[in-house]
């Protein structure tokens, strides 16, 4: 018994599923291939704060000043090295002078005796603070 081939009513359903299954991956790619506006903002790298903080206070001359003395303070650990950091803290700067305080005596001595090394870094990465000294202190000031 020969096989009937299939009505035209069936061929023609086969060609319109191959049609929609072909848009459909056709689809699918398109959408891999381009991402929404959203996507593209969560994959963009964020802007330097830094940067946009500068610009938010352009015109407030003394809020940038602040702003540079609080990096200059954040910067203490990554100048004088852990073991110095651990038993000394920047406690703020006035004027042009970055006060110090420290817990040993020891210490000391050994930040005074890098106080110029030190100095030298500080104006290179902040020279809008214009630093003249450091001052180191025992005590809370």
């Amino acid at each position: 018994m020969a096989s009937k081939p299939p009505p035209k009513r069936f061929e023609k359903q086969t060609q319109e599923d191959r049609d929609l299954t072909k848009l459909y991956k056709d689809r699918v790619n398109d959408r891999n291939k381009y991402k929404s506006k959203r996507q593209k903002s969560l994959e963009a790298p964020l802007p330097d704060f830094g940067a946009l903080l500068t610009s938010f206070f352009k015109k407030d001359s003394e809020a940038l000043r602040k702003i540079e003395e609080s990096r200059a303070l954040m910067a203490w650990e990554v100048f004088v090295g852990d073991a110095a950091a651990r038993v000394s803290k920047p406690l703020r700067i006035r004027g042009t002078q970055l006060i110090v305080r420290v817990q040993d005596g020891l210490w000391m001595q050994q930040l005074m005796m890098l106080k110029h090394d030190l100095l030298r870094k500080y104006r290179e990465a902040f020279p809008k603070l214009k630093l003249t000294d450091i001052f180191f202190t025992r005590q809370q000031v």
